[in-house]
């Protein structure tokens, strides 16, 4: 079958790609230490340092923090009524919190928390979060396909309520993924995160979350917002009272007012979603929260986030992006690859799925996935059943006793291209990609070895 003039152009720079990491495997990857998680290359960090790692999964937080304490014994404690009270390492460095609206919104017709049970788990996962970061929770409304709350954060930034975030939304995707459906991330896009400011406003929004099961048409007891939790609940308003004292009691009892709730009746679903800014007017805002003023000031190792926050935002397609963002035609294949990779690692998105919110037309799509593959492993250092099971490929399962392997030929192509790329035997890829004899299989690294001879 004939391929087009941009087929074959993707082509070449498949090509040049190959080459390249041929080329950095001989400057780069030979004698060096893998990053791999906590193996740092100069030595041990300092004792007490707590680690940040972008692309560690954050459920894995017990391996530094233990009950919200580091491992060293060291505890941060925050003011409250009548004493003070300890919280987990995050960057606790003011007295005075800022108070942020928070609205995470499911895909369209697909309810992000379709069963009780997940609207249950959605609050455990608030609840297992909050020792680990100096937030409180001021109120919270969990619905069918949208999730609200204000938190109050006692840091000058927003770095800790964005990793608070984090660390919930990837223990309910785990969840979800599990229990219902492996199709990545069933929220739509990152978390909506507005700053509230005065006294009156912070007050309004608090009220105006916990009625939002009221405003949708539900009634009675809602158990799962913060107006219908019982003795054991996740919310506290101590920052509130605190920082605002008698005017912070008068304008929460004002804003809780049934005439004032009647009349200020709002879906935050319209104020927080409905609002859909250009592509121009995202990529200004992505290019500021990421530090870059101007489209020629972005580091080629950023390029591939904000192509992916871009498109979280926007949906716009991948070609359209790079072609504002200015991106040379020569880096497009290299970009993809780093782009898939990013929104599978960072926003757990499926190969499938986030191929086809890229809407990516080519025909080479099992060779992009290959490619992806490896970068993940590089960058990672996961088995390759991990791996499998992030871009959503199953790799095994036992039935019957039995060990049944899918996409063993996959499995092979992506051994084939790593050994060839970085010069490596491919007796010794099986073993860094994890490839085990197991008591199931005996004889698996041997199979596998069977299809290179």
């Amino acid at each position: 079958m004939a391929i087009s003039r941009e087929e074959r152009k993707l082509q070449r720079q498949r090509r040049r790609y190959v080459r390249e990491r041929r080329r950095l495997n001989k400057e780069y990857f030979r004698g060096r230490v893998r990053l791999n998680r906590h193996v740092f290359r100069h030595g041990a960090p300092p004792a007490g340092s707590v680690i940040y790692d972008p692309y560690q999964d954050m459920s894995m937080a017990n391996g530094i923090f233990e009950n919200g304490k580091q491992k060293n014994g060291l505890t941060v404690i925050k003011p409250v009524f009548g004493g003070y009270e300890e919280i987990g390492t995050g960057a606790y460095n003011t007295d005075i919190p800022d108070f942020y609206l928070i609205g995470l919104a499911g895909r369209p017709y697909e309810p992000v928390f379709p069963t009780n049970q997940a609207k249950k788990y959605m609050i455990e996962c608030f609840r297992r979060a909050l020792p680990l970061f100096p937030v409180e929770i001021q109120s919270y409304s969990i619905l069918n396909n949208s999730a609200y709350c204000v938190i109050a954060s006692f840091d000058q930034t927003r770095v800790s309520a964005q990793r608070f975030l984090s660390l919930v939304i990837r223990s309910y995707v785990d969840y979800y993924n599990k229990k219902f459906d492996h199709t990545g991330s069933p929220f739509m896009g990152r978390p909506t995160i507005k700053k509230l400011g005065s006294c009156n406003d912070i007050a309004d929004k608090i009220m105006l979350v916990q009625r939002q099961p009221m405003v949708r048409g539900i009634h009675g007891t809602y158990p799962f917002c913060s107006l219908g939790e019982g003795e054991n609940g996740i919310t506290s308003r101590t920052a509130f009272q605190n920082r605002f004292g008698a005017e912070g009691q008068k304008e929460m009892k004002e804003a809780g007012s049934e005439e004032y709730g009647r009349l200020h009746a709002i879906d935050l679903s319209t104020r927080l979603f409905g609002y859909r800014a250009g592509l121009n007017r995202v990529i200004e805002e992505v290019l500021i929260d990421f530090g870059c003023f101007t489209k020629r000031a972005i580091p080629h190792d950023l390029m591939p986030k904000i192509i992916a926050e871009i498109v979280e935002r926007t949906r716009a397609p991948y070609k359209k992006v790079i072609k504002k963002l200015g991106a040379g035609w020569n880096l497009q294949y290299e970009l993809l690859i780093a782009t898939i990779a990013e929104m599978i690692i960072g926003d757990r998105h499926t190969f499938d799925y986030a191929w086809r919110i890229l809407r990516i037309e080519l025909l080479q799509k099992r060779t992009v996935a290959i490619d992806v593959a490896i970068l993940m492993f590089e960058r990672l250092g996961y088995s390759i059943d991990q791996i499998f099971q992030m871009m959503g490929f199953a790799y095994a399962a036992v039935i019957g006793g039995k060990v049944e392997y899918y996409n063993d030929d996959f499995l092979v192509r992506v051994i084939k291209d790593y050994a060839a790329a970085t010069k490596t035997p491919v007796i010794s890829v099986i073993n860094a990609f994890g490839i085990r004899n197991s008591l199931e299989d005996p004889d698996r690294v041997k199979q596998v070895a069977a299809y290179f001879m």
